[in-house]
Protein backbone atom coordinates (compact mmCIF):
# COMPACT_ATOMS: atom_id res chain seq x y z
CA UNK A 1 0.00 0.00 0.00
CA UNK A 2 1.38 3.69 -1.21
CA UNK A 3 1.24 6.21 1.42
CA UNK A 4 1.40 9.79 -0.10
CA UNK A 5 2.20 13.01 1.99
CA UNK A 6 2.89 16.50 1.21
CA UNK A 7 5.58 18.36 3.24
CA UNK A 8 6.65 22.34 2.81
CA UNK A 9 9.96 21.76 4.83
CA UNK A 10 11.71 18.63 3.41
CA UNK A 11 13.89 18.42 7.22
CA UNK A 12 9.79 17.28 8.33
CA UNK A 13 9.90 14.80 5.50
CA UNK A 14 11.75 11.54 6.21
CA UNK A 15 13.71 10.53 3.38
CA UNK A 16 13.73 13.19 1.49
CA UNK A 17 17.46 14.24 1.67
CA UNK A 18 18.25 9.92 0.69
CA UNK A 19 15.94 10.13 -2.06
CA UNK A 20 17.18 13.07 -3.97
CA UNK A 21 20.54 12.26 -3.28
CA UNK A 22 19.90 8.99 -5.11
CA UNK A 23 18.52 11.04 -7.96
CA UNK A 24 21.03 14.01 -8.06
CA UNK A 25 24.27 11.60 -7.39
CA UNK A 26 27.03 14.31 -8.58
CA UNK A 27 25.29 16.43 -5.54
CA UNK A 28 26.17 16.23 -1.99
CA UNK A 29 24.12 16.34 0.97
CA UNK A 30 25.19 20.26 1.64
CA UNK A 31 24.36 21.33 -1.57
CA UNK A 32 20.91 19.35 -1.66
CA UNK A 33 19.96 21.31 1.65
CA UNK A 34 21.23 24.41 0.21
CA UNK A 35 18.91 23.86 -3.48
CA UNK A 36 15.98 23.41 -0.75
CA UNK A 37 16.72 26.03 1.46
CA UNK A 38 15.88 28.27 -1.98
CA UNK A 39 13.08 26.34 -2.92
CA UNK A 40 11.19 26.53 0.36
CA UNK A 41 11.38 30.60 0.44
CA UNK A 42 9.01 30.11 -2.78
CA UNK A 43 5.54 30.01 -1.06
CA UNK A 44 3.65 27.06 -3.36
CA UNK A 45 6.96 24.70 -2.86
CA UNK A 46 5.88 21.52 -1.44
CA UNK A 47 7.42 17.80 -1.59
CA UNK A 48 5.63 14.59 -2.42
CA UNK A 49 6.94 11.62 -0.78
CA UNK A 50 5.71 8.35 -1.52
CA UNK A 51 6.14 5.68 1.30
CA UNK A 52 5.69 1.50 1.00
CA UNK A 53 5.56 0.48 4.74
CA UNK A 54 7.18 3.19 6.06
CA UNK A 55 10.13 3.63 3.55
CA UNK A 56 10.53 6.72 1.27
CA UNK A 57 10.46 4.91 -2.12
CA UNK A 58 9.53 8.16 -4.44
CA UNK A 59 9.79 12.18 -4.71
CA UNK A 60 8.62 14.64 -6.28
CA UNK A 61 8.71 18.72 -6.00
CA UNK A 62 6.30 20.56 -6.57
CA UNK A 63 5.32 24.66 -7.60
CA UNK A 64 2.94 26.80 -9.22
CA UNK A 65 3.97 29.94 -11.31
CA UNK A 66 2.36 31.60 -14.05
CA UNK A 67 3.16 31.95 -17.90
CA UNK A 68 1.02 34.65 -19.81
CA UNK A 69 0.28 31.51 -23.22
CA UNK A 70 -0.40 29.11 -19.81
CA UNK A 71 -1.90 30.54 -17.17
CA UNK A 72 -1.34 29.26 -13.87
CA UNK A 73 0.56 25.79 -13.66
CA UNK A 74 1.83 23.19 -10.83
CA UNK A 75 5.26 22.56 -12.23
CA UNK A 76 6.76 18.83 -11.05
CA UNK A 77 11.03 18.72 -10.63
CA UNK A 78 12.95 16.32 -9.16
CA UNK A 79 10.54 13.31 -9.81
CA UNK A 80 11.86 9.87 -8.67
CA UNK A 81 11.07 6.67 -7.40
CA UNK A 82 13.61 3.88 -6.27
CA UNK A 83 14.36 1.33 -9.17
CA UNK A 84 13.12 -1.77 -7.25
CA UNK A 85 9.41 0.44 -6.87
CA UNK A 86 9.10 1.36 -10.33
CA UNK A 87 6.54 -0.28 -12.43
CA UNK A 88 4.19 -0.82 -9.28
CA UNK A 89 1.69 1.88 -10.56
CA UNK A 90 3.48 4.64 -7.78
CA UNK A 91 3.84 6.75 -10.62
CA UNK A 92 0.09 6.93 -11.07
CA UNK A 93 -0.62 7.39 -8.01
CA UNK A 94 1.65 10.35 -8.10
CA UNK A 95 0.26 11.81 -10.84
CA UNK A 96 -3.44 11.65 -9.37
CA UNK A 97 -2.21 13.68 -6.42
CA UNK A 98 -0.87 15.87 -8.47
CA UNK A 99 -3.71 16.68 -10.55
CA UNK A 100 -5.63 17.15 -7.57
CA UNK A 101 -3.50 19.71 -6.14
CA UNK A 102 -3.39 21.35 -9.20
CA UNK A 103 -7.25 21.73 -9.61
CA UNK A 104 -7.84 22.46 -5.75
CA UNK A 105 -4.93 25.35 -6.46
CA UNK A 106 -6.82 26.26 -9.57
CA UNK A 107 -3.82 25.58 -12.06
CA UNK A 108 -5.07 25.08 -16.04
CA UNK A 109 -1.93 22.68 -16.87
CA UNK A 110 0.57 20.39 -15.01
CA UNK A 111 4.37 20.93 -16.31
CA UNK A 112 7.42 19.11 -15.82
CA UNK A 113 10.48 18.66 -17.47
CA UNK A 114 12.64 15.79 -18.34
CA UNK A 115 15.73 15.28 -19.86
CA UNK A 116 15.69 14.42 -23.58
CA UNK A 117 17.71 11.54 -23.41
CA UNK A 118 15.04 9.95 -20.67
CA UNK A 119 12.88 7.84 -22.93
CA UNK A 120 12.22 5.62 -20.31
CA UNK A 121 10.16 8.35 -18.70
CA UNK A 122 9.09 9.81 -21.53
CA UNK A 123 6.68 6.75 -22.45
CA UNK A 124 5.22 7.03 -18.85
CA UNK A 125 4.80 10.65 -19.15
CA UNK A 126 3.28 9.99 -22.55
CA UNK A 127 0.83 7.23 -21.16
CA UNK A 128 -0.56 9.84 -18.18
CA UNK A 129 -1.13 12.32 -21.04
CA UNK A 130 1.28 14.66 -21.03
CA UNK A 131 2.11 16.15 -24.45
CA UNK A 132 5.73 17.71 -25.74
CA UNK A 133 4.58 22.13 -26.34
CA UNK A 134 7.91 23.18 -25.81
CA UNK A 135 11.59 23.01 -25.40
CA UNK A 136 13.32 23.85 -22.18
CA UNK A 137 16.30 25.45 -23.28
CA UNK A 138 19.86 26.38 -20.46
CA UNK A 139 22.64 28.48 -21.29
CA UNK A 140 25.30 28.08 -18.43
CA UNK A 141 26.50 30.77 -17.55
Amino acid sequence: MINLKIYKHIFNAKGALQLLGELYQDKNQEELKKAIYSLKKQKDFHLLIAYQQNEAVAITCLNSGYLIYCGKYLQLSSLYIKPKFRNLGIVQSLFKKVEQIALKTKCSKIALDSYITNNNSHKTYFRENFSINAYHFIKEL
